[in-house]
């Protein structure tokens, strides 16, 4: 039978032909069937066909396959399938293969294929796929896949991806990210992520992140953070940060952190901060800060707490401060001290201040001077 004859066969005549009639056509005769004619051969009719039958067929040709065909067809004969073709389906006919004909895909066919087809295939055809025939998936490829299928992409699958793919991904895809893959994300993934994919995260995303993971993330990271980010940072997280990193964090950022956060804070973390972070504290967090904590701020930083600021810190922890930090305090600062703060001030606190300094101390305060601290002021 010529091409031409067989071209002319009617549907029903050509569904008639059984395995050994197909196999018999020769390549030409397979790749001269007409788009309508392929669309009507049966699954068993497909999967007799010869890898050289296959690799004849036009772009055309193969994306007038059913799913249900293309599912028809074997291991070896999807392997034969050439790289143009591959990247010439459409999502239709993937939508039909089974997880164990994806599994057997090898990774330079899983790089020919277009956006049209990764978006055809399920959550669970994605998820049947290895780490190693993800990570063969460009930022492109990576960049089509819809939030639903990026969240079912499996752990594994997730680790093997390269910092650069991560990078490329868009905020709707990061955001749709469970819990279970944030987990896994190493060092380096998590460096190239974006300030608008770090955003993307939440509150939930943020707060799911081991302290190692918030460790690991670079200074202009953690201050693309939003306050609610911030906010949701455990008391583990914080003192994982360098000082590096919590330097970087703004003024509004500083002003959400909880007494509760800042109290696990090292000395050593505090004392990194910058005097306009330190001016950016609550009160309430001024009041929540340890002994140790407030001994290791220096001088410069308290000198940008406000009056109402330093009201907050307890008439004890004032006076066990050092005698350098009392002398630094102007006299804007000592004027809103309470009587009871300054009658706990200690001799060389006393000692260190000037004139001046005692003069803004409030006359109530003044008044109140026991004979023994006013015998420190004698001359």
């Amino acid at each position: 039978m010529s091409t031409t004859q067989l071209r002319m066969l009617s549907p029903l005549a050509l569904q008639s032909l059984d395995a050994t009639q197909i196999q018999g056509l020769g390549t030409a005769q397979i790749a001269g069937l007409s788009n309508s004619q392929l669309a009507v051969l049966k699954p068993a009719q497909l999967a007799a066909l010869e890898a050289e039958d296959l690799r004849a067929l036009g772009l055309g040709q193969l994306n007038s396959l059913s799913s249900a065909q293309f599912a028809a067809l074997g291991p070896a004969q999807l392997q034969a399938l050439s790289d143009e073709q591959w990247a010439g389906l459409n999502g239709r006919q993937l939508g039909g293969l089974s997880t164990g004909q994806l599994q057997s895909l090898g990774t330079d066919i899983l790089a020919a294929l277009s956006p049209a087809a990764l978006r055809g295939l399920s959550g669970a055809q994605l998820a049947s796929l290895s780490e190693t025939q993800i990570a063969a998936l460009s930022e492109t490829q990576l960049r089509v896949l819809s939030a639903a299928q990026i969240a079912a992409l499996t752990t594994e699958a997730w680790q093997s991806l390269s910092g650069a793919s991560l990078s490329e991904l868009s905020a709707a895809q990061i955001r749709a990210l469970p819990a279970s893959h944030l987990l896994v994300l190493q060092a380096q993934q998590l460096q190239a992520l974006q300030p608008d994919q770090l955003t993307a995260l939440g509150t939930a995303g943020i707060a799911a992140l081991r302290p190692e993971q918030i460790a690991a993330l670079r200074p202009g990271q953690i201050a693309a953070l939003d306050e609610a980010q911030v906010a949701a940072l455990d008391k583990s997280d914080l003192r994982a940060l360098s000082s590096e990193a919590l330097r970087a964090l703004n003024v509004t950022q500083i002003s959400v952190l909880s007494p509760a956060q800042l109290s696990e804070l090292a000395p050593a973390q505090l004392a990194q901060l910058t005097p306009v972070q330190i001016g950016a504290l609550s009160n309430a967090s001024l009041a929540g800060l340890s002994l140790a904590q407030l001994q290791a701020l220096a001088p410069e930083q308290f000198d940008h707490l406000y009056g109402n600021q330093l009201g907050a810190i307890t008439p004890y922890r004032l006076s066990m401060l050092s005698s350098a930090v009392i002398a630094s305090l102007d006299a804007e600062q000592l004027a809103v001290l309470s009587p009871a703060q300054v009658l706990t001030l200690n001799a060389q606190q006393w000692q260190v201040l000037s004139p001046e300094q005692i003069g803004a101390f409030s006359a109530q305060a003044l008044r109140e001077l026991p004979v023994s601290t006013l015998a420190l002021l004698t001359p």
